[in-house]
């Protein structure tokens, strides 16, 4: 009635946009069902067959009014039926913008990823306990791109990661490290000027190793002038805790020393022009020592060089520049223990000479030259 009551081209173009609506009504009801169904089944029989690992999915769901999508318990198995799982995470959730369509590319409007897990081990021979997963997505054949496609368009807004935590099982050197509670905000990544509402505002924060460390910044990703700002604290790392990886080749080794550092990292990007990127703050190295063999040859160390404490302000550091400004540097209660050997020289550090090539002798090129 209420269409028979409109002019021709009207009556036609509403009677579209109501089909239109509801196809894509219809649309969004199957995927609610098929969907999930789709991922708990089929994705996840797939992704085992591409990593090689067995990977198991708790659930699936789907939100049509928000395309929104939720996976529950993903977990990605160990090298071992006996191993942890090498990943696994408690909850991802993504939601899909409209905006899709218009671009004809992906916008999330938001991706939360809570509780991930990750596990690694360095194995002692070099390898690591995931090369097979790289060796299998390496064998795969992929379709190069063209040089004219340039990089894909994408966009991802309001990411946020809560209660992540990463363990890295040295075996080599005998060292396992840890990485928890870590929580990172970043409000987008996009290669597009989506027009998409932000609430998430730039964070990072942890526990490495037992030592926290926290962050927080602001962003203003659609001023005619792009900035964003974010500054790390981080109070007391403990260096004693890498003395494994101290290069075995000089005559010392690092015996103690912490790291402290509140450093503020700009960006900005004006219309039109290259990025701005700009480091200041204060960097730290409080309780240095550095320690040399003894002289008596039973493999005992001996303080070398220590001091209580070497700041350095970063006034204006530009990387993309390769321009460092810095203000004062203070070292604080220096002390250097010299000590003498039978012949009465004073013990400095001599470091490893560089290995050069040898040179070629007329006898060789001689040789090399005669045919045998």
């Amino acid at each position: 009635m209420f269409f028979s009551a409109l002019p021709v081209w009207p009556r036609r173009a509403l009677r579209a946009l109501v089909g239109l609506v509801l196809f894509l009504v219809a649309l969004l009801l199957v995927a609610w069902v098929a969907l999930p169904m789709w991922i708990e089944r089929a994705g996840v029989r797939i992704a085992t067959e591409q990593l090689g690992r067995t990977v198991t999915l708790g659930r699936a769901s789907f939100t049509p009014w928000r395309l929104a999508l939720t996976l529950e318990d993903l977990k990605i198995a160990g090298p071992a039926a006996e191993s942890p799982p090498l990943f696994e995470v408690h909850r991802v959730r993504a939601a899909l913008s409209p905006r899709s369509l218009w671009h004809l590319a992906p916008v999330l409007s938001s991706l939360k990823v809570e509780a991930p897990r990750g596990r690694v081990a360095l194995l002692p021979d070099g390898r690591t306990d995931l090369d097979d997963i790289l060796a299998r997505l390496a064998a795969d054949p992929k379709t190069p791109a063209s040089p004219d496609e340039g990089p894909a368009e994408a966009a991802l807004y309001n990411i946020e990661l809560t209660d992540g935590e990463f363990r890295l099982d040295d075996r080599a050197a005998g060292m396992v490290h840890e990485l928890k509670a870590l929580h990172l905000g970043i409000p987008f990544l996009s290669t597009l000027d989506a027009d998409v509402e932000v609430h998430v505002q730039p964070r990072l924060s942890g526990q490495l190793n037992g030592v926290g460390f926290q962050s927080e910044g602001q962003a203003q990703p659609f001023a005619d002038t792009r900035s964003a700002s974010m500054t790390v604290k981080l109070d007391a790392l403990d260096l004693s805790a890498y003395r494994a990886y101290w290069p075995k080749a000089l005559p010392m080794r690092l015996a103690q020393g912490q790291v402290d550092t509140q450093l503020t990292l700009d960006f900005k990007q004006p219309p039109g022009q290259s990025p701005e990127v700009k480091l200041s703050g204060r960097a730290a190295l409080r309780g240095l020592s550095l320690q040399r063999k003894a002289g008596d040859g039973d493999g005992a160390w001996t303080d070398w060089l220590r001091w209580q404490a070497l700041t350095v302000d970063l006034t204006d550091v530009q990387p993309l520049k390769r321009q460092v400004m810095l203000g004062a540097v203070t070292l604080k209660q220096p002390e250097l223990l010299m000590g003498r050997d039978a012949q009465g020289r004073l013990w400095l550090p001599e470091m490893p000479p560089a290995q050069a090539p040898k040179p070629v002798t007329a006898v060789a090129a001689a040789s090399a030259a005669s045919p045998a």
